[in-house]
């Protein structure tokens, strides 16, 4: 890269980072679903006692 020349981004450049991101190669990654959480009455503190 030149010191202070102007960038122009090309057409669809940030989409096709996107893509890249999402279908790229990230390494380990573990995802793992549980069963729903029980609503909003729910409380932070219960819901952590209840994940932990």
């Amino acid at each position: 890269l030149i010191v202070g020349a102007a960038y122009e981004k090309a057409p669809f450049e940030d989409l096709d980072s996107i893509a890249r991101g999402i279908l790229g190669a990230k390494g380990h990654v573990h995802l793992h679903f549980g069963s729903p959480l029980d609503g909003p009455s729910l409380s932070v503190t219960d819901a952590v006692a209840l994940i932990d």
